[in-house]
């Protein structure tokens, strides 16, 4: 570094950050609040306020850095609306706090007075972590959940990096995928862990802030396959969604080195999604038929046309909200069909040990049901025109839809557990209570001990706000078909206090048959945030 570049970082760290700031309080605002506040600062009404122009983000500086420095409660006023859920502290370095506010201040909110980094050293003084490495280790202390009885959970390692999705890629082997896309390898004996795929080689992201990945497997030759989506802001008139689907050569069973890159194989161009909504490409598995099943989630919340002017107002496009089926053809070609619709975001699946195909599905922004479903063949689950066995659907805005469909609903959780109602009673719902986000799914096979051979374990992902101040999911349920049912499961909680686990797997590790868990982030309830870095967790038999 030259000695004036010196003096130069010297003198900007006891002042204003920058327009250059602003270029990466934009990325940290994508990386860390998009999520929850949108694209655009839209907020998602009516539990996540706006940060585009926002009456309190302008009238209230150092309420917006202390909600960064220890999180924000209680309710608020912004812009004449109440809102009152709970927002996580965000585990931020002071001069990248001045950063992303910084962003929101002089961007969206046309504010030309920008925070100082010492303002916010100051505040964080008097805050409740008094450093960042407190703010950090509050954030990563979080014990492991406690094993069943019989079981015993262990922490495989803690990552760099927020998981996505895991694969087999031997009995005691998985890979692990980021959500940028690169790809890890760990050893489940050792618990050693390699970068095997780095993003960058592979997918062909303009803007990698823009892009990412939520799914990926191995078929039954072992060719690699990744789902991703990229947000394309260059198109006219509407922004657009790249669903792509990646395909490599056949990977050895052994990793020597990297693994083989995956090419594009199969592309999709999409309208983008209506603010926040726009789940895209999951999960992608091959079925016991051959082909590989895809999950292809909603680009609205609940079918609306949205307010924006750079995206299309059509509600949902013919192949979201829905399953796909592809295989190569005999032509050198793709088959690809729908397979079912009417499925918001079926972020995991998997199948039973009769050929049962059963999908997770989280539930909209109202306090509604999120679901299990059997998936069927040219079935319709009623996205975005029903929601759970409600008769009647609660939007204000309801989209138009053939009157001789016929919707199949989901299946009726029996409990005990995973069906608290908001009253807080015992009901029988369909399937889970709102805003605990299932996500990953698997099937025990025959080597888990009598109880759970042949049942599935569900990921609860956790809610990002609460319902009559009771927070949902952060737990691993155990499902099965009540007796005698097709239209109706038990649930059993076998963990809970789980840190935001997003998917899960089987393996059998020095002769045990286990359990592995994928935690999105160290954070096991609401208030520790989720900006920060997953785990592996495993639990087996003793």
């Amino acid at each position: 570094m030259s000695s004036f570049n010196f003096i130069l970082s010297i003198l900007l760290s006891f002042s204003a950050v920058t327009f250059a700031g602003n270029e990466k309080g934009k990325r940290i605002y994508n990386d860390k609040c998009k999520n929850c506040h949108g694209n655009k600062g839209e907020g998602i009404a009516p539990a996540i306020p706006p940060l585009a122009d926002s009456d309190f983000l302008r009238d209230n500086k150092e309420t917006s850095i202390k909600a960064l420095l220890e999180g924000l409660q209680g309710e608020i006023t912004v812009n004449h609306k109440k809102y009152n859920a709970l927002m996580p502290m965000v585990p931020l370095k002071d001069e990248d706090v001045a950063h992303v506010l910084n962003f929101l201040r002089t961007e969206w909110n046309g504010l030309k007075d920008e925070i100082k980094v010492e303002e916010v050293a100051a505040l964080r003084a008097k805050s409740k972590y008094k450093t960042y490495e407190k703010q950090v280790a509050a954030a990563l202390n979080i014990p492991l959940p406690k094993a069943p009885e019989g079981w015993k959970v262990e922490l495989k390692s803690d990552l760099p990096f927020n998981p996505t999705r895991m694969l087999n890629f031997s009995e005691s082997e998985i890979l692990i995928l980021t959500t940028k896309g690169s790809i890890y390898h760990m050893d489940l004996v050792s618990s050693k862990m390699k970068l095997v795929l780095d993003s960058k080689d592979y997918l062909l992201f303009d803007k990698p802030n823009n892009g990412g990945t939520q799914g990926f497997c191995l078929d039954d030759e072992r060719r690699l396959y990744v789902t991703s989506g990229y947000h394309d802001d260059t198109q006219e008139p509407h922004d657009i969604s790249r669903a792509w689907i990646y395909r490599s050569a056949p990977i050895p069973k052994k990793v020597a080195g990297s693994l083989p890159k995956p090419k594009p194989w199969f592309k999709a161009n999409l309208p983008a999604g209506v603010g926040p909504y726009n789940h895209g490409l999951s999960n992608i598995a091959q079925g016991p038929d051959g082909w590989m099943y895809v999950s292809s989630g909603s680009r609205t919340n609940s079918g609306e046309p949205g307010k924006s002017k750079r995206r299309s107002k059509i509600g949902e496009h013919p192949l979201t909200a829905s399953m796909w089926r592809l295989k190569d053809d005999t032509n050198g070609g793709i088959d690809f069909q729908i397979f079912a619709r009417g499925l918001r975001n079926p972020y995991g699946f998997c199948w039973d040990e009769k050929g049962n195909l059963f999908a997770t599905e989280n539930g909209p922004d109202k306090d509604l049901c999120a679901e299990l479903n059997i998936i069927k063949e040219n079935n319709h689950y009623g996205f975005p025109h029903k929601f759970s066995d409600l008769e009647e659907n609660p939007h204000d805005f309801v989209p138009p839809h053939n009157p001789n469909i016929e919707f199949t609903k989901p299946l009726i959780n029996l409990g005990p557990d995973g069906n608290t109602a908001l009253e807080g009673k015992e009901k029988q719902l369909a399937t889970f209570t709102a805003h605990c986000v299932p996500t990953g799914i698997v099937h025990l096979g025959d080597d888990f001990p009598e109880g759970w051979k042949n049942k599935m374990l569900v990921c609860r992902f956790g809610g990002f706000w609460r319902i009559n101040g009771i927070e949902t999911g952060f737990d691993i349920l155990k499902v099965n078909l009540a007796e005698g049912r097709e239209d109706a499961i038990e649930a059993h909680t076998v963990l809970s206090k789980v840190a935001r686990p997003i998917d899960i797997k089987t393996a059998r590790v020095n002769g045990k048959p286990t359990i592995v868990i994928a935690e999105f982030c160290h954070g096991n309830t609401m208030e520790h945030g989720w900006g920060h870095p997953g785990r592996i967790i495993v639990m087996y038999p003793e």
